[in-house]
């Protein structure tokens, strides 16, 4: 696939390939990633999470999600992401809320595959998602496009079979 060809899907959406050949082109992260900022609140414990979630709904004149234990919202600037962060601040503050508040820039993904692209030494870097990483590797090896494209395909089937693995393993 072309990378002006997929320039026209929203970033959030681009395959491993797609991420590693825009980068490759253009030797930075798009324009949408790059002013895209997630405040983000960790919680040990549902009650915390749940006490700061019924002064949230007071509060917010934002979008966020609340995924597992973390409340994640979204901002385009860093004006944004600082006056979210001020109202995660303001209700954790005094309320015994056990959490922790923090940001990321862009995408976990993003920085997995480009860790240099956020501060981050290459060779000594520890991702999160392994994957990506391991893609990344494997792909500035890769002599063309085809190549690149068959990695992330032979990755992704290996990734498929082992979560499906791990659903038949599971037993509730």
């Amino acid at each position: 696939m072309e990378v002006k060809v997929f320039e026209t899907i929203n970033p959030c959406y681009w395959t491993s390939a797609m991420r590693y050949l825009y980068v490759r082109k253009y030797g930075k992260l798009p324009d949408e990633c790059q002013n895209c900022w997630k405040p983000l609140v960790f919680f040990d414990d549902r009650s915390s999470l749940k006490a700061f979630e019924r002064k949230l709904r007071s509060h917010a004149d934002f979008h966020y999600k609340i995924i597992s234990k973390v409340i994640i919202a979204y901002a385009r600037s860093v004006e944004k992401r600082e006056k979210i962060l001020g109202v995660f601040r303001k209700i954790s503050t005094g309320n015994a809320i056990n959490c922790r508040i923090l940001w990321r820039h862009a995408g976990r993904y993003w920085q997995d595959m480009f860790p240099e692209l956020f501060g981050q030494d290459i060779d000594n870097y520890k991702p999160f998602y392994g994957e990506e990483f391991k893609f990344r590797k494997l792909a500035d090896e890769a002599k063309n496009q085809e190549e690149i494209e068959a990695i992330e395909e032979n990755m992704f089937r290996i990734n498929t079979k082992k979560h499906l693995e791990r659903l038949v393993s599971f037993t509730p």
